[in-house]
């Protein structure tokens, strides 16, 4: 089967999002397609993801970012956002934050990737004159790229598949007046009139979807064996118990202040913790950590290529899951998670603790999800002292993994895909 997978975020850029697609690319080739990729560049992320399909089956497409004017004046300002691609508004304060939010509801139909609308479509077109597809398939955010998805769709009369890594309209990240709450509600239900099903990561998210009256099937992230680390860490019973975090923080939402707070309960004890947090956008971590008198136990460390970075959770004692503690995060699976998963560590998680995430780290005993810090501070006593004895705490038995690696659940979407094309091998 001939497939276009158009995506904003792809590999080289080291963002979260590139790495669900890129796998579901390799995957989808590895199952006997040919898949072609429409994205866009450049983005303002580092390029240390691993391209693991031909490079001559991704096609880069130019895109003007709307929001550029409003990076500038917060630059002016001295409030400037750490990103300057897909992020929902939650930086900034006073009036600059205000007027950020309004200008981007006054302008970015649907986000602020419509620049990238009408070179896409055209490299889109270009691509299918010589080589038509038997299906195409988005993945978002940002949700310009299903707007591209479906225009090429109707144009090579073929079906479109929507898979949706967040929600859009209803998306608890995207902070925006109510007015425009319900035009992303009209736009999304317009679009998806024309998508022949919709994909996404986790059974809520597929609840808030199918009131489109479509076909949803839940792909989870998943993790790919292919990336493990293939030599172990030296064990140590005398180096301090380390906990990582790798990714972003969302200040407000995702919030490791009880971890901090469980550290400074510790005595003595504090000094066989390290908390170890790697990112690009780390805001609020140094002063939530000085104010709970943690600052000396922390280290922050500059964002790593794709593979380093789960050569460093692999290496680690234990791995930081952070969510937002609030009914709206039920559904998110992060993909950091599946990560973690492969990793075999233990996790930690602070946040929601009766959402997806919790219920995969609970049910398959991969570690703790906890938000009071004394039983945070219990459970690493614990640690401590298994470190002291035994030099390596111990993970998840390795039977946890089971149906959560990425072939899993791209077999899974391939079955689904060809539902959709069955005449085509």
């Amino acid at each position: 089967m001939k497939i276009l997978l158009v995506t904003f975020q792809f590999a080289p850029y080291n963002i979260v999002g590139s790495v669900r697609v890129g796998k579901m690319a390799k995957a989808l080739r590895d199952f006997g397609h040919d898949v072609r990729v429409l994205t866009a560049a450049p983005l303002e992320y580092p390029e240390t993801m691993p391209l693991e399909i031909p490079a001559e089956r991704v096609m880069q497409t130019p895109w003007w970012n709307v929001n550029k004017p409003l990076y500038w004046l917060a630059r002016r300002m001295g409030r400037a956002s750490a990103s300057e691609t897909y992020t929902p508004a939650t930086s900034g304060t006073g009036r600059v934050r205000s007027l950020s939010l309004l200008a981007r509801a006054l302008t970015n139909f649907p986000d602020g990737q419509m620049g990238w609308y009408l070179p896409a479509l055209r490299a889109g077109r270009a691509i299918m004159r010589g080589w038509k597809p038997d299906l195409v398939l988005s993945s978002a955010p940002p949700f310009t790229g299903h707007m591209i998805a479906r225009r090429l769709a109707k144009d090579a009369k073929v079906p479109w598949i929507a898979d949706f890594r967040d929600l859009f309209s209803e998306n608890p990240y995207t902070i925006r007046p109510t007015w425009r709450l319900n035009f992303d509600r009209w736009l999304e239900r317009r679009i998806l009139r024309d998508a022949a099903a919709c994909v996404t990561i986790s059974e809520p998210l597929a609840k808030s979807l199918r009131v489109h009256n479509r076909p949803v099937e839940v792909i989870l992230n998943g993790y790919d064996p292919a990336d493990l680390p293939k030599t172990a860490p030296v064990p140590s019973d005398t180096a301090p118990v380390t906990i990582l975090y790798t990714g972003t923080i969302y200040p407000g939402r995702r919030d490791p202040s009880p971890l901090f707070e469980a550290v400074a309960t510790l005595g003595p004890l504090r000094d066989r913790i390290q908390l170890a947090f790697c990112g690009q956008d780390l805001r609020g971590v140094q002063a939530a950590a000085a104010k709970h008198g943690v600052l000396d136990r922390l280290k922050l460390i500059p964002t790593m290529p794709y593979r380093a970075a789960l050569q460093a959770q692999a290496e680690a004692d234990v791995l930081l899951l952070l969510l937002w503690n609030h009914p709206d995060e039920v559904g998110v699976l992060p993909a950091k998670l599946f990560e973690y998963i492969g990793a075999g560590r233990p996790i930690l998680a602070l946040g929601l603790e009766t959402g997806s995430a919790a219920d995969i780290i609970r049910s398959r005993d991969m570690g703790v999800v906890a938000n009071d810090p004394a039983a945070i501070a219990k459970q690493l006593r614990s640690w401590v002292e298994e470190k002291t004895l035994t030099s390596r705490i111990a993970g998840p038995a390795p039977e946890a993994k089971n149906g959560l690696s990425r072939v899993d659940q791209f077999r899974k979407l391939d079955n689904f895909l060809r539902s959709f094309v069955p005449t085509v091998s």
